[in-house]
């Protein structure tokens, strides 16, 4: 399935109010109340899909979310400053929410092989927990290597804090 600019957008509305009203609830009930697992990496996926044209595998597919011709893909994304990939997958993108006042923003951090992000390490018994994102923000992936965009999104940055 693709997405159009205007579900895009209004995904982007869905987060950010879902995102104040847990706010809301830990002030109200002193509890830690956060959007994380499947929830954050189905958000991922449709906005990696929309960005990079990528086709996604029905919910719950082992290892891998999406594929871009050949290319099989895992999508990671971010509310915190790391994330964790299971595995090294063929080809990774790590996408990074920030929340302002008004507003979302998404940020690509990294996009390229698994093995420039996770040298050295197994494909298959691997499991990397809190990868920085700054860290994976500074790696370098020849072009030629990374998932060709089809909507421009914005890099992540270390001023990006």
């Amino acid at each position: 399935m693709s997405y159009t600019e205007e579900q895009i957008e209004e995904l982007k509305k869905i987060v950010f109010d879902f995102n104040k009203r847990i706010s809301e609830m830990n002030k109200i009930y002193g509890r830690k109340f956060t959007m994380d697992g499947h929830m954050i990496g189905s958000v991922g996926e449709v906005f990696a899909s929309y960005h990079y044209g990528i086709q996604l595998y029905e919910s719950g597919h082992k290892f891998y979310d999406g594929y871009k011709g050949e290319k099989k893909i895992q999508i990671k994304i971010s509310q915190r400053d790391s994330v964790e990939v299971k595995g090294v997958p063929d080809y990774l993108i790590v996408l990074k929410i920030k929340y302002f006042n008004d507003h979302i923003e998404l940020f690509e951090v990294f996009n390229g092989p698994g093995k420039s992000a996770l040298p050295g390490k197994d494909k298959n018994d691997y499991r990397e927990s809190g990868l920085s994102i700054n860290k994976l923000s500074k790696i370098e992936v020849d072009i030629s290597e990374r998932i060709s965009e089809v909507v421009q999104i914005n890099k992540w940055q270390n001023t990006n804090k």
